[in-house]
């Protein structure tokens, strides 16, 4: 957006610039008199060119070495000028747009570009930190299945529920038993009751296998 808003002003200011100039090379040659102007304008539309106004200087009409053929002439100078600066001015607007289209194409495509790169290096990260954590879990799973079951009961208790069913669930079901089978106090058996809850709703066959121990 703000590379548009650009284009569009430096469009805009190199159009009044033009006209700027236009204009005042028409001053200076005594061409914006209201009697040349209609002329032009006639020239313009393919129309004859009329006799000059009533109304123009009797000095201009009677001055020595008037020519009327030289005046239409210069009138059609002014005409094809001004027509020539149109169409270059028209010329650089279709030119000046066709450029912001062409850079608005290339910040679409940048765009893209970067969003395909950053879900690439996003992915890349989440997979590496897939493969850390499972990595994680598996050392910790070993470490819980060589300890004696009453010191892997004290050490789960510490951990989120979550965490606790994927454990048991990875473990061993023999040494998973042994683990269920520790829980003899009323706080403990509340604790493994919600465990075994929870691991029943994501396996409910290794749930029961785990509860016979208990």
């Amino acid at each position: 957006m703000k590379r548009l808003l650009t284009a569009l002003a430096l469009v805009s200011m190199m159009n009044m610039a033009a006209m700027a100039g236009l204009a005042g090379f028409a001053w200076s040659r005594d061409w914006l008199r209201r009697e040349r102007l209609s002329r032009a304008l006639a020239v313009l539309r393919g129309e004859e060119a009329g006799p000059a106004p009533a109304t123009m200087p009797a000095a201009e009409t009677s001055a020595p070495g008037f020519d009327a053929a030289e005046q239409r002439r210069r009138e059609q100078e002014a005409a094809e000028i001004a027509r020539t600066e149109l169409e270059r001015r028209q010329r650089e607007i279709r030119n000046g747009w066709e450029l912001l289209e062409r850079q608005q194409l290339a910040f679409v495509r940048a765009k893209e570009e970067w969003e395909e790169h950053r879900k690439r290096i996003e992915e890349e990260q989440r997979r590496r930190e897939e493969e850390a954590d499972d990595s994680g879990f598996r050392k910790e799973l070993d470490i819980l299945s060589g300890l004696k079951a009453k010191e892997a009961k004290e050490l789960l208790r510490l951990k989120k529920d979550a965490d606790v069913v994927r454990i048991l669930l990875e473990m061993e079901p023999r040494k998973a038993r042994k683990i269920v089978g520790e829980c003899k106090k009323s706080e403990e058996r509340l604790w493994i009751g919600r465990i075994l809850e929870k691991l029943h709703d994501r396996n409910a066959v290794q749930a029961e296998v785990l509860a016979a121990g208990n």
